[in-house]
Formats: structure tokens, sequence, C-alpha cells
């Protein structure tokens, strides 16, 4: 349940959310994530596609679309979106990453690795590919995996909001076994 001055605000970004210029696409960009984000899947997706269609290429609108995909168990249009993201504006390195975990779903291994290896040449301070990547290599590559492993860890023990990670990755990295 929200507060009397969430509500305020949703009813006023769904409002404003109606307007049909370049700032109603991000309107309705914010208003869908809220709904995602509280688990209103039906009311992202309206949300996502309105603001697609009020500004194409708008590619976080393709990316959380995407990952809105996902957790409806709807991995092919997950893909069509990231996909759609990669040629977008301005491109976040997740969008490599996201793509990868597509790939790894479906198994296909070597575009696995190549994409999400784009995040970690774009940013290689992103836990997120380290993560992706050693979890994707554990079960073909343990060689692979404990360099992943490495580095996801030398990226979480710089940042102190990611400390809870490091015990975790440490243990995964030791069953892995010896190098």
């Amino acid at each position: 349940m929200l507060s009397g001055q969430a509500e305020e605000a949703l009813a006023t970004l769904t409002g404003a959310a109606r307007d049909d210029s370049p700032a109603g696409a991000q309107l309705a960009y914010n208003l869908a994530f809220l709904h995602q984000v509280r688990r209103g899947g039906q009311q992202a997706l309206v949300n996502y596609l309105r603001a697609l269609q009020l500004r194409r290429g708008f590619t976080l609108a393709h990316i959380n679309l995407g990952i809105l995909f996902e957790t409806m168990g709807r991995p092919e249009k997950a893909l069509t979106e990231y996909l759609k993201a990669l040629s977008s504006e301005a491109l976040p390195p997740e969008v490599y990453t996201w793509l990868g975990l597509i790939y790894t779903q479906r198994g296909y291994g070597s575009m696995t690795e190549d994409t999400i290896r784009k995040t970690t040449l774009v940013d290689p301070n992103l836990p997120l590919a380290w993560h992706a990547l050693a979890t994707g290599f554990e079960a073909f590559d343990k060689r692979k995996a404990a360099v992943a492993w490495r580095q996801f860890l030398d990226v979480v023990r710089r940042d102190r909001n990611r400390a809870f990670w490091v015990p975790i990755a440490e243990q995964r990295l030791a069953a892995l076994g010896p190098p």
C-alpha cells in the first residue's frame, strides 16, 4: 500500500504521462518503471510501449522492457528489445550483459562470452558482467571461471557497498580448486 503522498505522485505522473511531446516519453518511461518496480507488469508494458512510440530508440525503455519480458517468461521478446537497445542512442554497457544472459539461457555459448566481454571492455568495473561471466563459465571452463571470479572480487573489494559479495565470491572461487 502506498502512502498518501506516493498515491498522489502516482496519479500526477499518470496524468502527465499522457503528454504526446518528447517530455511525455520520459514521463511514460518513469511511470512504466514505477509500475515495473511495484510488480504491475501490464501497466509497465503499456507505458514502455508508449514511451517508445513517442521517442524511438529510447535505450533505457528498450532495456527495461527486455527485463520486463524476461520476468514475464518471454525471453524471445526480451532478446528483441535488447537487440533494439544495441542500435539505440546512448548505449549503457549493461545492455551487453543482459543480452549475454539471454544468450546463456538460450544455450548460445560463444555468443554469450563475446557479448558479455563487450561489457567488461566498456566498463571493467561493472560487477554484474564479471559475475555473469564467472557463473556462466563454471559449468564448462573452470579456468575462465576462476579468472572471472578474481576480476569480480577485485571490483567488489574496491566498493564498500558491495563488500557482502566478497565471501560469496571467495567460496565460489575456492570450490573451483587450485589454478
